[in-house]
């Protein structure tokens, strides 16, 4: 999730924003929220295409998605849930996560 920079500000027929670099146009927000007091057990749902030249097999319990753990440089499934569907005809596949993170389908 990135959170936006603050939006221009009008003073009669000017427009003001502020000139920002390239890392503060979007900040990264991590999720869940380290400072909250409350675990975040409640995942987001993810959707997403997968391309032709990928071959999937309709039988989607073999299908894994993970996350890159950064803190131990690896790949794990902790964060993530079983794929809830695959749309063989749209080639849509649908997870729910706990974390936002570079992601693998396995």
């Amino acid at each position: 999730m990135y959170q936006y920079p603050e939006q221009s500000k009008q003073a009669a027929k000017w427009t003001m924003r502020p000139i920002l670099t390239v890392e503060q146009r979007l900040r990264n927000i991590p999720y869940p929220d380290p400072s909250a007091h409350v675990a975040a057990d409640i995942g987001v749902e993810i959707k997403f295409l997968l391309p032709e030249t990928i071959y999937m097999s309709e039988d989607t319990a073999e299908v894994k998605i993970a996350i890159w753990d950064a803190a131990q440089e690896m790949w794990s499934h902790e964060h993530t849930g079983e794929v809830a569907a695959f749309n063989f005809a749209e080639r849509l596949i649908k997870f729910t996560t706990l974390k936002f993170a570079p992601m693998a389908m396995l």
